[in-house]
């Protein structure tokens, strides 16, 4: 079963936008416009939504309206706020995860070696350069 997104409810099984909370999803959309973050949006105007359900609730097309929503949300300030997000998203994006190809190896191999050092930190430093990384193809 599906929910009824914020800013709506059903009556005699049509949807309809609820007053006082369709008057907040348009508050946070001009709010969002302006440059507020969306955890202050959601505590200020009482809409009780984390950051994720914010950032649904502002790429929420159903506000545009459909068959059976109605529209709260005109559709210039709909792709403003869509155009501010990505903007946002470009600024605050995490580095991407490492592949699978770029994780540390785990199999080695010793190449022989015939240098026997009196250093033992040179002798470690000659004995780290014959490991070789075995790939899965020579084993």
């Amino acid at each position: 079963m599906r929910s009824i997104p914020y800013g709506y409810r059903i009556v005699e099984g049509k949807a309809i936008a609820d007053i006082e909370e369709s008057k907040k999803i348009v508050a946070a959309f001009e709010r969002y416009a302006a440059g507020d973050s969306l955890r202050k949006i959601s505590e200020d105007l009482g809409i009780g939504r984390y950051h994720r359900g914010m950032a649904l609730i502002l790429t929420d097309e159903k506000y545009l309206g459909t068959e059976f929503y109605p529209q709260i949300i005109d559709k210039a300030l709909f792709e403003k706020v869509q155009k501010i997000r990505a903007k946002r998203k470009e600024q605050h994006a995490r580095p991407p995860r490492a592949k699978e190809a770029e994780k540390p190896a785990t199999r080695f191999v010793l190449r022989p070696g015939t240098k026997h050092l009196s250093d033992p930190f040179a002798q470690a430093q000659y004995v780290y350069g014959r490991i070789k990384i075995r790939s899965e193809d020579n084993e």
